[in-house]
């Protein structure tokens, strides 16, 4: 049986990538411009479908967010491709992030 270890590796590495202070855009973190788009929508749950590029709610797919949306679907094909994935036809890749209620300025 193939191990999940790879796949998983790709999933931690994508959002710890996302999360992290190597995903800059324009004057802020990636994180930090979906939180506060998060706060905007009063979402506090927010999905985003990398292969399909959408975002819901569609409200929250605007500005940075939108942009970002690309650039880490670009990027999780590379972590498949150096996990020894070869090009696969996926139904679907989403992230959920759920942001905290109160947020700081």
């Amino acid at each position: 049986m193939p191990s999940l270890k790879p796949l998983k590796s790709v999933a931690h590495s994508l959002a710890h990538h996302f999360a992290s202070t190597l995903c800059y855009w324009e004057n802020d973190y990636a994180i930090n411009h979906l939180a506060m788009a998060s706060k905007r929508c009063h979402a506090p749950i927010v999905e985003i479908d990398l292969l399909t590029q959408t975002a819901t709610p569609s409200e929250i797919q605007a500005g940075m967010v939108a942009e970002m949306i690309p650039y880490l679907k670009n990027y999780l094909f590379k972590l498949l491709a150096k996990e020894g994935f070869p090009k696969i036809k996926m139904g679907s890749d989403t992230i959920f992030c759920i942001t905290p209620h109160q947020f700081r300025e």
